[in-house]
């Protein structure tokens, strides 16, 4: 059986603006451990992981793709703001 989940965290400052939770982004060093069958999933690995995601989270860069002017189209929806 094929399972998967999305773990989330209450939201770090940096992207409060978008919603108040954001999957938790496990950094790569901690991905063997988490993945490890032979450690048992408790609250204990859960609560490693918010704490590692933590830091992860709050250094993510993320652009609107969405512009203020319903005029603009196309290409422009994935174009970083700043370069507009």
């Amino acid at each position: 059986m094929l399972t998967a989940t999305i773990l989330t965290m209450s939201t770090v400052d940096e992207l409060a603006s978008i919603h108040d939770r954001n999957p938790l982004a496990l950094p790569e060093d901690h991905w063997e451990h988490w993945m490890d069958p032979s450690i048992v999933g408790d609250q204990k690995l859960v609560d490693e992981a918010v704490r590692a995601a933590r830091d992860e989270s709050s250094v993510l860069l993320f652009h609107k793709v969405s512009p203020f002017k319903p005029e603009d189209d196309g290409i422009v929806l994935t174009e970083p703001l700043n370069s507009l």
